[in-house]
């Protein structure tokens, strides 16, 4: 995703940032779509610079669901630094926790009407959608230890009726319960915000579908087709050696107009971007309670 008032978010499946499509930008949020395929787990990764304070709060809502409400304090030379590969699902006595991974899963379509007793509006409404808000905090204060965790709901079925029309194929799950092999530190931190409640510093909005929708709905790209200039079956030696400078050339100019394409609407393609490391995970999980769903 394009830089964003000094913030770089990204969702990054099998290592590498999830290839975007068009890109959008206004005062508050930045917006792309992805494709989704059944099982892929994925990962947020969050890193910002200048952006004025030392501490922020996270919170990162899935199809509609508020799966983490997290502060995180400055690293080194970063004002923020921070991933969510899961979401904290509960905390033994003996500090350790049970955690559930991000996973794309087929939307569960039932025929009759469940939207009144398991699925609410907003999340019928912001289906397909992964956003994370980031506001800026004064240091927090009033630390409290051992604090129960904030627990994340799965998506539920939802009525064919409640889509109808709409380009849907993916919500997201969260994976069976795994334990952490490592103590973590569950706290509360009570920060004032510096940005309003209602009004977060940045958000990241990327909407989410099949590769096939994305490109049915003209999103995407559809893969192009090679055109063959005669038979390859009548063709000399020297004829098909020619046939295959055409179609590398051919090849070639699509990916720069691509790659030109992607440099103006102000990003850079997954391609060419620099590796991604795996971050070590901090030995505390910081959940910040400061305020209600937004």
């Amino acid at each position: 995703m394009p830089v964003h008032k000094g913030i770089r978010c990204n969702v990054i499946i099998d290592g590498s940032p999830a290839i975007e499509y068009s890109p959008s930008m206004d005062y508050i949020t930045s917006c792309v779509f992805i494709a989704a395929r059944e099982g892929q787990r994925y990962t947020i990764e969050i890193e910002a610079s200048k952006t004025g304070s030392n501490w922020h709060k996270i919170f990162l809502y899935v199809d509609g669901r508020v799966l983490v409400k997290a502060g995180a304090e400055r690293i080194g030379d970063k004002d923020l630094e921070y991933e969510i590969d899961t979401v904290v699902d509960g905390v033994a006595d003996s500090g350790y926790v049970t955690e559930r991974y991000l996973e794309f899963r087929k939307i569960e379509v039932v025929d009759e009407d469940v939207k009144s007793n398991q699925t609410s509006d907003i999340m019928i409404k912001r289906l397909g959608e992964i956003l994370v808000n980031i506001w800026r905090c004064e240091e927090p204060h009033s630390e409290i230890k051992n604090v129960s965790p904030f627990k994340p709901k799965d998506a539920q079925p939802v009525s064919e009726k409640s889509i109808k029309g709409r380009s849907l194929s993916h919500c997201t799950q969260l994976s069976s319960q795994h334990r952490d092999p490592r103590p973590f530190i569950v706290s509360m931190y009570e920060a004032k915000p510096i940005d309003p409640d209602d009004e977060p510093y940045a958000s990241f909005l990327f909407r989410y579908m099949s590769q096939e929708l994305l490109e049915a709905q003209g999103i995407a790209p559809k893969p192009a087709r090679l055109i063959f200039h005669g038979d390859l079956r009548h063709m000399d030696e020297s004829q098909k050696d020619q046939e295959i400078i055409r179609l590398r050339k051919e090849l070639e100019e699509s990916r720069l107009k691509i790659k030109q394409e992607d440099e103006d609407a102000g990003y850079i393609a997954p391609g060419v971007q620099p590796a991604y490391k795996k971050k070590e995970k901090s030995a505390a999980v910081y959940i910040d309670l400061t305020g209600e769903d937004c």
